[in-house]
């Protein structure tokens, strides 16, 4: 976000049209706050199903991701609050490349710290994290096919933004969610503390191969209230990526 601000919290003064161009002014700085997600949209559990599985996948999917949300204003230099970014276009221009930097610092962290590492995909060039067995991933990527289901496997992304819509299910407050997902995992063959490819153990689960899972068919992850802008995954503490 530090980067963000720096290339958008800026105002713009004068008239901007006719011949003529606004001036930029400095403000104070982006005004807003983010909140972590550690899972995506629930999506309903076959009946019938294990009770030990049933409790694993009520939270819904693993998928960390952050939502951002910032005020459309900044207080400008000369006191008066403006619009930011020239009326939020240089939002949306910055919005990918934001993205990009934040996920890379986050596969960095997690391979100083648990020894993670990330292969591309040939397919789609989606970073993944290797060392997950396609059938976990199938596990937990129940979100990406409630949404494939109802839009069709042929549909547009703007009807799949729909389905993905139509589909979503408010998320509750679930604790514990972590041993849910190490619960889920030891039942899928992986066992509740995961092995670091040098051999090591790492006490926490790294969840990123979930959400890569949905781009290997060149679609967006389904729906969890996530857009481009709002995807902000913080590779240290964060104060706040199926769709």
């Amino acid at each position: 976000m530090a980067a963000l601000e720096d290339w958008c919290a800026y105002g713009m003064t004068g008239h901007h049209g006719d011949g003529r161009r606004a001036e930029r002014i400095g403000t104070t700085g982006l005004l807003g706050w983010m909140t972590l997600h550690r899972s995506a949209r629930p999506v309903p559990i076959p009946a019938g199903a294990d009770p030990g599985l049933r409790e694993a996948l009520a939270p819904g999917d693993p998928h960390l991701h952050v939502h951002v949300t910032l005020a459309h204003l900044g207080r400008c230099a000369d006191g008066r609050w403006r619009t930011i970014a020239a009326g939020a276009e240089d939002l949306h221009r910055h919005a990918r490349v934001v993205i990009e930097l934040a996920e890379g610092r986050l596969r960095a962290r997690l391979g100083e710290q648990l020894g993670a590492r990330f292969a591309r995909d040939p397919e789609s060039g989606v970073w993944e994290l290797s060392g997950i067995p396609e059938q976990l991933r199938e596990t937990y990527s129940r979100r990406h096919h409630q949404v494939v289901d109802a839009a069709g496997e042929t549909a547009t992304p703007a009807q799949a933004k729909a389905a993905a819509a139509r589909t979503a299910r408010a998320k509750p407050e679930v604790a514990g969610g972590g041993r849910a997902v190490r619960v889920a995992a030891a039942g899928r063959g992986r066992g509740g503390r995961r092995r670091r490819p040098d051999g090591g153990c790492a006490a926490r689960p790294t969840t990123t191969g979930c959400r890569c899972r949905h781009r290997r068919r060149g679609r967006s992850p389904p729906r969890s209230g996530r857009t481009r802008t709002t995807a902000w995954s913080p590779p240290a503490k964060p104060s706040a990526t199926p769709r």
